[in-house]
């Protein structure tokens, strides 16, 4: 249930840059702390598409360990943007709106003065590609010198060090540095990192299980090996007594 007057979860955003987590409506209290923003633009930029083209570009241009021993497999194989994990979600978000809310007139400048249309999503897909040292991004897009120096603005709300990885079912990003305050980012932030370090414990374990997994199978290899080697030299003197 949600407060009387509510007008979808950019409600939820404004609430959140105060710090605010709980809403008191007559009698009745809300806990707004666990939505995420939606629907919310910036200047004519609608934030929603932006970020769904970042996590796409995300997915697909990230891998991880599959089942077998050096399988790789891309994420967007598995998952997709609403496999995001809430917390994980609302940070980029915050990032996204910080990044158009300085930037949003240099996206102007290239759709009036260049006459070049760029979508929400190709936006948000040359975000990431541009921060993550991809080869592509902002700066070869034809955009000139606003291009160059929205690859240079980018890089300051997102670092080349953030990665995504997936636990639980849910995909987290790795590396996300919020530039906004509050009480509830630092609390998404904690909620990140608490499931980065289960996820890496996860991954430390698993590897600790392959690699006794793979010594007890050298072992068994070792082992026939010997075995087989040991019945060739019997095979041999048996095979030279008779010849003699």
């Amino acid at each position: 249930m949600k407060p009387k007057g509510w007008k979808g979860e950019s409600r939820r955003h404004s609430l959140a840059r105060k710090g605010v987590s709980t809403v008191i409506d007559g009698d009745r209290r809300f806990d707004v702390s666990n939505f995420v923003a939606r629907g919310r633009v910036v200047h004519g930029y609608d934030i929603d598409k932006i970020y769904n083209g970042f996590v796409e570009a995300m997915l697909w241009s990230t891998t991880e360990m599959g089942l077998k021993d050096d399988e790789e497999i891309y994420l967007d194989e598995n998952y997709g943007i609403y496999d995001v994990d809430k917390d994980t979600e609302q940070a980029i978000k915050f990032l996204i709106e910080d990044f158009m809310e300085e930037n949003y007139e240099l996206f102007d400048e290239i759709q009036i003065n260049d006459n070049i249309h760029i979508s929400e999503e190709q936006i948000g897909h040359d975000l990431l590609l541009t921060t993550q040292g991809h080869g592509v991004g902002f700066w070869d897009r034809g955009y000139g010198l606003n291009g160059e120096l929205l690859t240079k603005e980018s890089k300051k709300f997102f670092n080349d060090s953030m990665y995504a990885f997936s636990h639980d079912g849910k995909i987290y990003f790795e590396g996300l540095e919020l530039k906004a305050s509050g009480s509830t980012t630092a609390e998404s932030m904690r909620k990140i990192n608490k499931r980065f370090d289960e996820s890496a414990s996860e991954t430390a374990k698993f590897l600790d299980r392959s690699a006794s997994s793979t010594a007890r199978h050298i072992k068994k290899a070792r082992k026939k090996f010997d075995d087989s080697a040991t019945e060739t030299g019997k095979n041999l003197k048996k095979a030279l007594k008779v010849r003699k």
